[in-house]
């Protein structure tokens, strides 16, 4: 039987490295990659959870599953995206991916606020280009706001991105 388990055991490790080969995973992707696996091979829920123990612990000691670096990693992609997004939008989508709280807020706190500014101005940019030119401000303010909050940015940072699009600031 110990056999049997060590071989399941290292054809999901191996499954989870392949997933691994081309995206970065979080520590609930992982263990749900694993979950999903053991699932299909019927191995007792004993088993299972010492299984699936065993080839997280193997995936964090390697550091191949790092919710830190994952985090930053993320961060620095949309920061310096050409589609940039607010930090409620990155806040969610790492929470979302089931990242703790902490570390979201350390990755948070580690965003330019010139910079989310900058890539808020370049959205409004865009936005105002694809509005008709004959639309009254007001509407296209309410838009280009709307769109704003939309990509995860605070109302002061898209008010802020409005005023100077429209040439308010």
């Amino acid at each position: 039987m110990a056999v049997i388990i060590s071989e399941v055991s290292e054809k999901i490790y191996l499954s989870v490295l392949r997933t691994l080969s081309h995206k970065d995973l979080t520590n609930k992707e992982a263990n749900d990659i694993v979950a999903r696996n053991i699932k299909k091979t019927g191995l007792s829920e004993k088993n299972g959870a010492l299984v699936k123990e065993f080839i997280l612990k193997r995936l964090w000691e390697e550091n191949f599953v790092n919710d830190d670096r994952y985090t930053k990693m993320f961060v620095d992609s949309i920061v310096s995206s050409s589609r940039p997004r607010g930090k409620f939008y990155i806040k969610r989508f790492l929470e979302k991916k089931g990242i703790a709280g902490d570390t979201v807020e350390k990755a948070l706190q580690g965003i330019d606020s010139e910079k989310e500014t900058q890539g808020a101005l370049e959205l409004a940019q865009k936005k105002l280009g694809s509005l008709k030119p004959s639309e009254p401000a007001a509407r296209k303010r309410q838009k280009i706001w709307a769109f704003l909050i939309r990509k995860g940015f605070s109302s002061n940072t898209a008010k802020d991105a409005v005023d100077r699009v429209l040439g308010v600031k």
